[in-house]
């Protein structure tokens, strides 16, 4: 009986088992930075409504001096979204609550996947924080 050569089966296993693997690598990176960025929505909406409900409190400043005081302050938290795209901050207030609402656009770091299935990946991610003012 001959004996075969087993000498590339190796190697063709590799090659048809990194890509699953890198694949894999990638989603879980995704995900970890899509749960990352929702952490940052979440807090700067929070720390935005509580610093606006300070800044509302204070008598100095002006109506427009204050709004744009508590923009600047949610700006500043979102300027920390790693892979995020059209942020916005709405911010309303009346003399008995604050409510401040982040929105942004999570895309995933897939640009090959991303591109074949026309921007399935982008994730929309909001929070909205609502104070009372006493």
């Amino acid at each position: 009986m001959k004996k075969l050569n087993n000498k590339g089966q190796s190697l063709v296993e590799y090659l048809i088992v990194l890509p699953l693997v890198l694949m894999l690598i990638f989603v879980v990176l995704s995900f970890g930075m899509l749960i990352y960025d929702r952490i940052i929505v979440v807090y700067a909406s929070a720390q935005s409504a509580e610093f606006g409900k300070e800044i509302l409190r204070r008598r100095e400043l002006t109506l427009e001096e204050k709004d744009a005081e508590i923009r600047r302050t949610a700006e500043e938290f979102t300027s920390y979204l790693i892979f995020c795209k059209d942020k916005v901050n709405v911010i309303n207030y009346d003399s008995e609550k604050i409510v401040v609402e982040v929105k942004a656009t999570y895309t995933f770091i897939l640009p090959l996947l991303n591109e074949i299935l026309n921007g399935a990946f982008e994730v929309p991610i909001s929070y909205k924080t609502t104070y009372r003012l006493m």
